[in-house]
């Protein structure tokens, strides 16, 4: 199946998944628990999409937690940056009509952490994402742990793993912690 199918088969499943927001609270609690989230100071973490896990509960927390937040704002230059955010900041929506800050404040050091999205992965962490490279690029020089968040229905048997692709140190689901 090439990426383009496996693209469209996934789109599906995701879209059929009727528990999203179960699933996405599990996921939430899962990654909070984790020693990679609780040591760190700062957090880049996406703005989740509908049809994405939702990380609102996340971002809460780690305002609780006072972690330094930063979100991905995609620049016309077609690079992703970590913008920093508070807790009163406003947001519209940016490129792909994903949400970013109106005021961007472009990180100075480099996150501990970073959550990210991904349309599928599989037993090897091979993660397969929405096409346009984005995050392997961000990626490309991150020291960071990278933690991608699914669910358990976007796991596929096996995604082809390309050069530039960044596979995350640690998927997590609401089943699973990989």
């Amino acid at each position: 199946m090439t990426k383009k199918e496996q693209r469209h088969l996934l789109k599906t499943k995701i879209q059929l998944f009727e528990n999203k927001g179960q699933a996405s609270l599990e996921i939430a609690k899962k990654l909070i628990n984790l020693p990679e989230y609780q040591n760190s100071k700062s957090v880049f973490v996406y703005l989740s999409l509908d049809h994405e896990v939702n990380t609102d509960i996340i971002i809460k927390n780690a305002f609780k937690e006072r972690k330094k937040v930063y979100v991905p704002i995609i620049e016309k230059n077609g690079k992703m940056y970590p913008s920093r955010v508070y807790p009163f900041s406003f947001y519209k929506k940016g490129s792909f009509g994903i949400r970013e800050p109106v005021i961007k404040r472009i990180a100075k050091y480099p996150p501990d952490i970073a959550v990210i999205p991904l349309l599928g992965f599989d037993k090897e962490k091979n993660r397969l994402g929405r096409g346009g490279g984005y995050y392997d690029r961000f990626l490309k020089d991150f020291r960071g742990a990278v933690i991608a968040l699914a669910f358990s229905c976007q796991r596929l048997d096996n995604i082809e793993n390309e050069s530039h692709d960044i596979r995350p140190q640690i998927i997590i689901t609401e089943d699973k912690v990989f």
